[in-house]
């Protein structure tokens, strides 16, 4: 599963992204995740992850991020501010295996 997360400029979910990536190792789950910025957007159409989870100081551009992926399998969803915050990448990757519909 490929698991995207965008942020403004791409590098303050980082420290995020590893911690998702501990926890989907340590449940066993084979997941590419990674960040990217807001402005790279555009190009992931045509490579489309499985989803694109945003991060709260880009929530506002959520539904524009949305309507980008209307025609596409990907789900794009907000990152809860919360598990954001306290950089809890496990929430996170839970999160986004409900979306998914994987757990």
């Amino acid at each position: 599963m490929k698991i995207m997360l965008c942020c403004s400029d791409g590098m303050s979910t980082s420290l995020l992204v590893e911690k998702m990536k501990v926890a989907a190792q340590e449940k066993g789950i084979d997941a590419e995740i990674w960040a990217d910025c807001l402005a790279s957007i555009p190009s992931y159409v045509e490579k489309t992850p499985d989803i694109i989870m945003v991060g709260p100081q880009i929530k506002f551009k959520l539904k524009s991020i949305q309507e980008t992926f209307a025609n596409t399998t990907c789900k794009v969803v907000a990152i809860d501010m919360r598990d954001y915050g306290a950089m809890r990448g496990e929430n996170v990757l839970i999160s986004a295996l409900k979306e998914l519909g994987i757990e």
